[in-house]
């Protein structure tokens, strides 16, 4: 056989089990837990929006135009270099970011030289910039009965975030945990939300007294716990999330924030029929091996029993040791 006929037999096998391996590896699912602590340091999925009060507009397509020329109202330069705790990382601007692989989230408005402060949909309006990273549990449910139990959500996680401002103006960032049940029977219904970080700033709100100034903040791996009840048997989706708001009136505003989400911790608790069915289980176990005891003890007291009907009931004759010998000596 040629050299080149191996190599395309060789080929063709490696592609079909490459294939055959693509076809047989399953998508991403969620991670199952049951009563216990879990630790999760990778994120499932993520996702990012931008609007301008209820109107979703695109977020991200542009990112990589600078705001130099007032192009794109969704790129913004807070905080300061040098001072925060994720500047190591590969972009120089906050942007509307959801980057599962690093587990950073950024989210950012801006309208500092952006059609010249002055567009129709800056008098007053809220702008929103959204970005999340999410991780899905399923609670496992052996007893079917779907049982609510009380679980803890601790994630860690370093952010920054900064808010610039002149005029009449308001900005605010922040980050938080949301909960949704996402099981597959039924429709997505939103459980909680707990917040790790909110910052505003704002100008007067009337036109003759303005106020302008900056300010920016950072911290390295918070950790934040939150209890909820949630229900053996069902899906969860636990969002880490990132929101800046921008409402300039004919001023200049920058609001913008980043974190990575650097794990999450999950404590499933025990419910209460749980607590019943194992005690009483317990007890099941311990009163089967008293039986059992029992029964051994009584197996051989009957034993005993038997051998001592037998002696009574046996004339002496026939029994070992029966007669007894007439002494030798008589007197």
């Amino acid at each position: 056989m040629t050299c080149r006929k191996i190599f395309t037999k060789s080929f063709w096998t490696i592609a079909m089990l490459c294939l055959l391996m693509a076809l047989a590896a399953p998508a991403a699912s969620q991670s199952l837990v049951d009563s216990g602590y879990y630790e999760f340091a990778t994120v499932d999925g993520s996702g990012r929006e931008c609007r301008i009060k209820d109107w979703v507009v695109t977020c991200g397509a542009i990112d990589w135009i600078p705001d130099w020329v007032g192009i794109n109202p969704w790129v913004a330069f807070f905080p300061v270099t040098g001072l925060t705790p994720l500047e190591g990382f590969p972009f120089i601007k906050i942007r509307t970011l959801a980057n599962p692989s690093t587990k950073i989230i950024g989210a950012s408005f801006t309208n500092f030289g952006y059609l010249n402060l002055a567009g129709y949909d800056q008098l007053g309006i809220p702008h929103y910039a959204t970005s999340w990273l999410y991780k899905d549990i399923e609670i496992g449910d052996l007893s079917g009965e779907g049982n609510f139990v009380d679980v803890q959500i601790s994630p860690t996680y370093t952010w920054e975030g900064g808010i610039l401002g002149g005029g009449n103006y308001e900005g605010r960032f922040s980050l938080s945990i949301e909960i949704e049940d996402i099981t597959a029977d039924t429709s997505t219904t939103g459980i909680g939300s707990f917040d790790l970080v909110s910052r505003d700033r704002s100008g007067d709100q009337g036109l003759t007294d303005v106020a302008a100034g900056a300010v920016t903040y950072d911290r390295n791996m918070d950790t934040a716990h939150f209890q909820i009840k949630l229900r053996r048997g069902r899906t969860y989706r636990i969002y880490f999330k990132a929101e800046a708001l921008g409402s300039p009136l004919l001023t200049g505003i920058e609001s913008s924030v980043r974190a990575r989400w650097e794990k999450v911790g999950v404590s499933i608790g025990i419910d209460l029929t749980e607590q019943i069915a194992i005690h009483d289980e317990d007890i099941k176990a311990a009163i089967a091996e008293h039986d059992e005891d029992i029964k051994e003890q009584l197996y051989e007291v009957m034993a005993d029993l038997e051998e001592i009907k037998k002696l009574l009931i046996t004339p002496q004759g026939k029994r070992d040791g029966f007669p007894l010998k007439e002494p030798k000596f008589k007197f």
